[in-house]
């Protein structure tokens, strides 16, 4: 069946056929992360570090750089 085809049968499906299918393609996409009032606050805190400070810390170049080392890639 060609993509053509697959999408001109779409809308005749029932909404749970269409949720089966769209969990198939991407089941993460309905997913959702609550964060606790303690990550919420380390995340504020990490922030307003770096507000604070924004050349101070490590660069992503450098962390995949140590972990690509460590790893050995």
């Amino acid at each position: 069946m060609s993509t053509t085809e697959i999408l001109a049968r779409l809308p005749a499906l029932s909404p749970e056929e269409r949720a089966v299918i769209r969990d198939r393609i991407d089941p993460l996409d309905d997913v959702v992360f609550e964060l606790s009032p303690e990550d919420r606050r380390l995340i504020a805190d990490r922030v307003a570090a770096h507000h604070r400070a924004p050349d101070e810390g490590t660069s992503w170049a450098e962390v995949e750089a140590r972990i690509c080392a460590l790893i050995g890639t």
